[in-house]
């Protein structure tokens, strides 16, 4: 059979005939030729099989984030939790300082030390 003659022809096939061909040469072959021939694309597909895979897990993992995050949400809107910044209240930042640093000399001159846990 010419190479050349062959590809030839083969390059105006259309995409099902040349899938036929595909499909009659994987039954004509033993298993070490389709490993030869076959081999290198079905690796691919592995990696690509692995790819999806990955893609899936960290699909999974963002939705769980994302439940755990509504969860959250949802705890923190059943609350009543005063949010305070020292930004917005500058002198009461200084009196919660002057606490602080009061607390801290009178532990120091009784031996002590205090937690404050904010």
């Amino acid at each position: 059979m010419d190479e050349d003659a062959l590809f030839k022809v083969l390059k105006r096939q259309t995409k099902a005939t040349l899938l036929e061909l595909l499909y009659s040469a994987y039954y004509e072959t033993n298993t070490q030729q389709r490993r030869h021939v076959f081999g290198d694309l079905m690796k691919e597909s592995k990696s690509s099989k692995n790819l999806a895979q990955d893609i899936i897990r960290e699909s999974e993992q963002t939705t769980e984030t994302q439940a755990q995050e509504n969860v959250l949400l949802k705890q923190l809107e059943a609350t009543e939790a005063v949010v305070w910044s020292p930004y917005d209240a500058h002198g009461a930042a200084q009196t919660l300082s002057e606490l602080l640093v009061a607390a801290r000399q009178e532990g120091n001159a009784n031996g002590k030390q205090h937690v404050l846990a904010l």
